[in-house]
This record gives C-alpha cells, sequence and structure tokens, in this order.
C-alpha cells in the first residue's frame, strides 16, 4: 500500500491506496510460457476539512503469452486485460475496461536485454496509448536495472544477500466510473523514490519507500463530485511480497 498526506492546515486531499496481486506461470513448451497475474486495487481519497470521501476501485484479470524464438535472442510476450474500475466494487452497468500490450526484447549480451512496444487502454476518457521502452542490465554482480523506462523502472544495489535496495520510478494513467450517470475521475501520477526491499525469510520480502510525486492531477469529469487536485507532494509505501528473485 501507499499513502500521500494532504495537509492538515488547508483544505486538501489525503490519497491511500492498497493492492494485492498474484502472478502464476505456465510452462506450455520449451520456448512457450503463459502468465496469468489478476490484481485488485482500492484507492481511498479523502479532504482534510471538508470531510468529503471517496473510494475507487479495480479488479483486473490479465492473462500474457511469452514466446522465445527458436535458436535466436529474440523473444514476444503479448498481454490483455479485462477490468473493473468504478466507485463501488460492481460488475454492471458502464464498469468495464479492456486493455492490451504486445513487447519485443533482444538479448544484446547475456547482461544486457533491450525491449520495445506498444501499450493501448480503453479508458473512460477515450483510447490511451503508450509507446514502451525497456531494460534488463546486470551492470555487475551488485547494481541492476530493469523495468520499463516510461512505466515501471529500478536502478537496484544489493547490499547483502537479504538487503537490496535503490531508486523506483512508476508512471500511474487510470480512469473510474463514478456512481452517477457517465461521471468518471481521471488519474495522472508519477513517483519517483528510494526503496528497500528486506528479506525477513527465504521468500517473503518486506518493501519500503519514500519519494514524491510529480505532475500529479485527479480530474472530476462528467458530473463526478469529488474536487479536483492538481498538487504534487510526498509519497510512502510499504508492502510485503512473496517473490522469487531474478538475480542473486
Amino acid at each position: 500500500m501507499w499513502q500521500m498526506p494532504g495537509d492538515m492546515n488547508a483544505n486538501e486531499v489525503t490519497e491511500t491506496e492498497g493492492y494485492c496481486f498474484l502472478s502464476i506461470p505456465f510452462d506450455i513448451g520449451k520456448k512457450d510460457k503463459i502468465i496469468a497475474s489478476p490484481f485488485y486495487e482500492t484507492r481511498f481519497l479523502e479532504t482534510t476539512h471538508e470531510n468529503q470521501k471517496e473510494r475507487l476501485q479495480s479488479l483486473t484479470l490479465p492473462i500474457a503469452w511469452q514466446h522465445q524464438l527458436k535458436d535466436s535472442a529474440w523473444s514476444i510476450l503479448a498481454f490483455g486485460a479485462l477490468r473493473s474500475n468504478s466507485t463501488q466494487f460492481r460488475f454492471t452497468g458502464d464498469v468495464y475496461q479492456v486493455a492490451g500490450a504486445v513487447l519485443v526484447s533482444y538479448k544484446v549480451t547475456p547482461t544486457l536485454t533491450l525491449k520495445t512496444g506498444v501499450y493501448l487502454s480503453k479508458e473512460f476518457y477515450g483510447d490511451f496509448y503508450m509507446w514502451l521502452v525497456g531494460i534488463e542490465w546486470r551492470i555487475n554482480n551488485r547494481l541492476n536495472l530493469f523495468g520499463l523506462v516510461n512505466n515501471n523502472l529500478r536502478l537496484e544495489y544489493k547490499f547483502k544477500e537479504n538487503f537490496h535496495g535503490g531508486f523506483a520510478f512508476k508512471a500511474i494513467n487510470n480512469s473510474y466510473r463514478e456512481n452517477g450517470e457517465g461521471g468518471y475521475y481521471k488519474i495522472s501520477d508519477n513517483h519517483l523514490g528510494v526503496y528497500a526491499d528486506i528479506n525477513i525469510s527465504k521468500k517473503f520480502v518486506w518493501n519500503i519507500e519514500a519519494g514524491h510525486t510529480i505532475l500529479r492531477y485527479i480530474k472530476s469529469r462528467n458530473g463526478a463530485p469529488f474536487p479536483e487536485i492538481n498538487k504534487d507532494g510526498p509519497v510512502f509505501k510499504t508492502g510485503i511480497a512473496y517473490r522469487i528473485r531474478l538475480w542473486n
């Protein structure tokens, strides 16, 4: 979960998000893999003075297919997703969105892989497109750079076997249907911060992160009642993950 606190001396918005997800890969051959990654998110918005509240919820069901080309350094990943985004956790009405992406990877060296592709989604305000550029680079035995440059990127350093940390960037672009007639909220945000991953057991990792938002806004459209937000501020994150590391 993460939180962006509002200023108690002004009528600002405190934003808190909680989420959980599960990523399950299935091998369907030597060079093919299917990955299911169900994701649930809930986001709370509350003004500090006027006591206005709103809750945004999302359930996403993505399926990805990954294929390694025969005798080649090239691989391809394609995915599609169906999600329900609204102020209530419901499955009726105009709350559904579809999204998809194609990502092509090229292994330049054993320690460097470059990626490119495109992402598109059907948002409540229209179609959203984003060109994807990614990297997986094992710079040395302790330093790694990985992720999508314009979406979710990390520079990670291994301080100890059970302690990794570094810098993280994450971009957020979502829209949520309001319970009224055709209203919706449009969210755009970028988080830049420092983080630490601490292995509290062999597979469980505690993540903590602190940083700041960049060019953050939440817009209310077509009668959605919550006030618009157009201000940056500090953001704090923490969570528990069960994971298998790609690098030691």
